[in-house]
């Protein structure tokens, strides 16, 4: 809901570079052929595409009729998705980090940072979290013993606290926008679960840092 309906969607509106969504992608052939068609040797070459794309000064837009993509439902079946997935974003970052001022004047300097923000951002954040939750629970201690005050006091706990928070509800703003009235009930519900949903992500975001380097084509 928040990928489909409201993010890629907000993208598009702004004419941002776009990570193609996967199953239903619809192309012109020349655009496909001008830009040199897929990557088989991107593991996620719908999101190498679509930034092979806007380099060409191809515009990409969503529709809104909804397809039927099935998510992981198990554990079994998450991690080697997500891992798949994120080192395919992991290995399209290095890809068009090969020549950073070459892509920055093919994508433009809004459409760089926004480049950055989606693939730099997302796996940093991923890759970090457990060390962000160090500073979560450093910070929930630190309250516990010496009281809400030292939050004024202490600069980096009022910094971990307005992040956390940032995150939160920002991921909360996003899942609302694009979900429907019993969605949002549902996502509520089970809103405490979600540091544990972004632990799994970061444990696949780890686990994809290896095979890419020992095996960055392979599925």
């Amino acid at each position: 809901a928040a990928l489909f309906r409201a993010f890629l969607p907000w993208l598009a509106r702004h004419g941002f570079p776009i990570p193609l969504g996967g199953t239903s992608n619809h192309f012109r052939m020349s655009a496909l052929k001008a830009v040199s068609g897929w990557d088989s040797h991107n593991v996620t070459e719908d999101a190498d595409l679509g930034m092979r794309l806007a380099r060409g000064g191809w515009r990409i837009e969503t529709i809104a009729l909804p397809t039927v993509e099935d998510a992981p439902e198990t554990l079994r079946t998450f991690f080697p998705q997500r891992t798949r997935w994120l080192k395919g974003w992991l290995q399209t970052y290095g890809v068009h980090m090969r020549d950073p001022a070459r892509l920055w004047r093919e994508l433009g300097a809004r459409r760089f940072f926004v480049f950055q923000l989606i693939f730099h951002g997302m796996m940093t954040s991923a890759l970090i979290l457990p060390f962000a939750l160090v500073l979560v629970v450093r910070s929930i201690v630190a309250i516990w013993d010496h009281g809400y005050g030292i939050l004024l006091d202490d600069r980096l706990l009022l910094i971990d606290g307005l992040i956390c928070l940032g995150g939160v509800v920002s991921f909360l703003a996003l899942a609302m926008r694009g979900a429907t009235r019993e969605e949002r009930m549902a996502f509520v519900s089970r809103l405490p679960l979600v540091p544990l949903y972004w632990l799994l992500i970061s444990g696949a975001a780890w686990r994809a840092v290896w095979p890419l380097i020992r095996q960055p084509h392979g599925w």
